[in-house]
């Protein structure tokens, strides 16, 4: 079973009226804070995908999370766009992780432009 926490406190998470109610600026803001919680896991943990985000597809959307740690599954609930919350990520395994993560690097890779991949 694995824990799921929230961002650390020191990164903030965007909000919609800090952006001037601007939709574009709002979503540089979410990029600009993923980032930082990528970094910050890659920072202040070990292993082959901390970091990582990975995505979970969740009624009109998607939950998403950044990897912390796999052994125990630790990993960071992103609280952008409506901020879905997968009803089954404590369930999942180290394997149902890694095997989610390479599948959304293989379509991305297999769907991006020409000269684009990597």
């Amino acid at each position: 079973m694995g824990k799921v926490y929230s961002p650390p406190k020191a990164l903030q998470v965007p909000r919609f009226d800090d952006c001037g109610r601007d939709f574009h600026a709002y979503d540089q803001a979410q990029a600009k804070f993923v980032e930082s919680v990528k970094t910050w896991a890659k920072t202040n943990s070990r292993g082959e995908f901390s970091g990582e985000e990975v995505f979970f597809p969740h009624a009109d959307g998607y939950a998403r999370y950044v990897v912390l740690s796999l052994k125990p599954v630790v990993l960071i609930h992103l609280p952008v766009g409506d901020a879905w919350q997968y009803p089954y990520i404590e369930r999942l395994l180290a394997k149902d992780i890694i095997a989610r993560i390479r599948s959304d690097k293989s379509l991305a890779e297999a769907f991006a432009p020409a000269g684009q991949t990597g």
